[in-house]
């Protein structure tokens, strides 16, 4: 049968069994509005203004389980939805916000009232689609509440054109539980609930081990978060806690989850949270958070939230994991899952006429391009990490070298990241990097100091040198390494005041690099050095190419040619093989060379390294956790004891923001984002980011520095 835009619309509402809608008309938008008013069944609720209209819907959502459904019409009242779509998908409500714009052929040309909602709110939704061409309408619509319920659910965003709603087309019905067969349609609820690239499934070794846990658990505690909420899991959520006999305390989002009269619940966690859940958390010995988010009204302090205890995080989202509060153990589904999402959102947004052609560039692409290209069809091209001349050549452009030194910063504008080199040619036992990256390739000297020099001229005061291997740069080049020669270089550009190193390998170590960094005032006394582990056999195990001895004899002439140098490490334990007597000798190691910076992880199999192919992960998982918990309970207290010798020493600092009462710097000794801060009280003089001052040291915690500002 043949319908205009707005009756196909509303039927496609009627096949999605909607029987609620929220909503404040305007002129676009009353072509939908006439035809409302012939579906009796379904009940328009008019708010008094767009924001409560979308507050409305995701609250509905929330209360029945349903996708909630609002109506916006274009301009103002398209916008006073954001605030209402960004709740939802912070906090996963499934809600399709309809809004309908200006005519297609006023599309770009600031007609009255045109707004680009899709692009407004796309990094706030799981889609965006705007409606161009009435023949696609019906599809668009089943396809937005498809993956507004599917995995993590979200909002999604439908604008309309006007000129849509009036249009006419032929319009077939089809029953919602015809849907997962119907073309296109059925191609994407297969891949967002069926795919082995997006599928969040819990792997069952991970469930296993969640028992073996609880098992050996003597006080346990839950948290309830609104995940449980959202899946609707309450009865599951309950039978869990009566039968593993657990208090349980609730987030915010969590209320509903389990009762608050239920002889188990302690009451709200956190800020605003009950001293008994509070005091439980602090004193359990297992902590298993079901679908919450661990924010800082959670978890206040991350690095002494449940000290004492064991945390397993259970979430749909991996995003979630480790993102806040280090975790022992999670289950979640598929670790490619975000990129994924983004590739499908993109995906939509081609098929909405919003992108003309998708390529997905980098690693993802670089080693999982077949398997992608048979569960992505919409995708036209995939390109991996150096394919950036096939990426020109398939837009049909034009080369244009000057443009490789350009930089749009995505950090602050006083600090800039300066690669320089690709890929890596060591090969240790559990790196993929050279097989998403390739070998070391270094980028030519000339072309990093016009980088540096453009980057210094905006504004840039801080040069963090990066590469996966900085210490071979410019040996494939230019047949020696080359490194303390771009340092004197980097040294000379006017505007830069600090430079900054990281990832040195430690073998073949040039000494000419520590000369120069001895020398130059700009280069930071700062040095990350990734020594991974001291015991010879796991050295060997791991494909290092160095020794212990060699480890210790590099520290010891680093420290005596700069005295007051902050040395920056990564350890890995549980590496197969690992013995105790291998881990005792790093916890000495630790305990020897006192490291200003520390970072310890659990060895993992990352697919295709020689470890995940030829050594068995023989090191239990518990074992793996508890080394990772010793080396840091002996860092926090080296830490400590190293913060508190600053106090009283004045130190140059580097302002990077400002968060409540305090200004948030960086020494030369601190690397940003990674390290320590110094907090500066705000009362008084106004201080500017970016700029250096001189800051007295005035108390000091295992990861934090406190200081005021010299005025003399």
């Amino acid at each position: 049968m043949k319908l205009t835009g707005a009756r196909i619309l509303m039927e496609c509402l009627r096949e999605q069994k909607v029987d609620t809608i929220f909503g404040y008309p305007g002129g676009t938008i009353l072509n939908v509005y006439d035809a409302l008013y012939d579906y009796k069944e379904i009940t328009h609720i008019l708010t008094s203004h767009e924001q409560g209209a979308a507050h409305a819907a995701d609250g509905y959502a929330r209360s029945t389980g349903k996708v909630g459904v609002c109506f916006a019409t274009s301009g103002p009242g398209a916008t006073n939805l954001t605030t209402g779509i960004a709740t939802a998908y912070m906090d996963s409500s499934s809600v399709v916000f309809i809004s309908c714009n200006v005519p297609q052929n006023l599309i770009g040309r600031d007609a009255f009232q045109e707004v680009d909602i899709t692009g407004i709110t796309m990094p706030i939704t799981k889609s965006t689609y705007l409606v161009r061409d009435v023949t696609k309408l019906a599809d668009t619509v089943r396809e937005a509440f498809a993956l507004a319920r599917s995995g993590r659910p979200g909002p999604v965003v439908i604008d309309i054109t006007r000129d849509v709603t009036s249009a006419e087309c032929d319009y077939e019905p089809l029953p919602l539980e015809q849907h997962a067969a119907s073309g296109h349609l059925a191609s994407l609820i297969r891949r967002a609930y069926t795919s082995s690239l997006k599928m969040p499934e819990a792997d069952l070794d991970d469930v296993e081990k969640l028992v073996e846990m609880i098992a050996e658990s003597k006080k346990p505690m839950l948290i309830c978060g609104g995940g449980v909420v959202r899946s609707r899991a309450h009865e599951e959520f309950r039978q869990f806690v009566r039968r593993i006999d657990a208090p349980v305390a609730i987030t915010v989002m969590g209320g509903g989850g389990v009762s608050g009269r239920d002889v188990m619940t302690t009451g709200m966690i956190g800020m605003h949270g009950s001293v008994a859940s509070n005091m439980a958390c602090d004193n359990c010995d297992l902590l298993i958070a079901v679908g919450c988010r661990f924010s800082d009204r959670v978890a206040l302090k991350p690095e002494t939230f449940a000290h004492q205890a064991k945390i397993v995080h259970i979430d749909i989202d991996r995003a979630e994991i480790n993102k806040n509060v280090q975790t022992d153990h999670h289950i979640i589904g598929d670790a490619k899952q975000e990129s994924i999402d983004m590739i499908l959102r993109a995906a939509a947004a081609k098929q909405a006429g919003k992108i003309e052609r998708l390529f997905v560039v980098g690693c993802l692409s670089e080693r999982y391009a077949e398997e992608l290209r048979a569960e992505l069809p919409e995708v036209d091209e995939f390109f991996g990490v150096k394919d950036w001349d096939d990426i020109v050549r398939a837009l049909e452009a034009t080369p244009r070298p000057a443009l490789a030194t350009e930089r749009r910063l995505t950090t602050p504008k006083h600090y800039a990241y300066l690669k320089i080199s690709e890929g890596c040619n060591w090969k240790c036992g559990y790196c993929a990097i050279p097989l998403i990256r390739g070998p070391h390739a270094s980028v030519p000297m000339e072309t990093l100091l016009e980088e540096a020099r453009k980057l210094a001229a905006g504004g840039v005061r801080e040069l963090i040198v990066i590469a996966q291997d900085t210490t071979y740069y410019g040996l494939d080049l230019y047949g020696k390494r080359r490194l303390a020669e771009l340092l004197e270089a980097l040294c000379r550009i006017d505007g830069i005041r600090w430079i900054r190193l990281h990832y040195a390998y430690p073998t073949a170590f040039p000494d000419e690099v520590i000369e120069v960094m001895a020398r130059e005032p700009k280069i930071c006394k700062y040095l990350d050095i990734p020594f991974q582990h001291i015991s010879d056999d796991q050295l060997a195990a791991m494909h290092r190419r160095h020794t212990k001895a060699q480890a210790y004899e590099l520290i010891d002439k680093l420290r005596q040619a700069i005295p007051d140098l902050a040395l920056r490490t990564t350890l890995l334990v549980g590496y197969p093989g690992e013995t105790e007597a291998d881990f005792e000798e790093l916890l000495e190691f630790v305990r020897t060379v006192r490291f200003e910076r520390l970072g310890v992880f659990p060895y993992s199999e990352e697919e295709g390294t020689y470890s995940a192919r030829n050594l068995p992960d023989d090191v239990p998982e518990e074992v793996k956790q508890s080394r990772v918990e010793r080396v840091m309970a002996l860092q926090n207290e080296i830490s400590l004891e190293n913060n508190r010798a600053r106090i009283g020493q004045l130190e140059r600092v580097i302002i990077d923001s400002r968060q409540g009462d305090f200004y948030v710097g960086r020494s030369q000794y601190d690397s940003p984002e990674v390290d320590q801060e110094i907090l500066i009280p705000a009362a008084g003089r106004r201080l500017i980011r970016g700029c250096f001052y001189q800051v007295r040291i005035t108390a000091a915690e295992d990861y934090d520095l406190y200081g005021e500002l010299e005025t003399k």
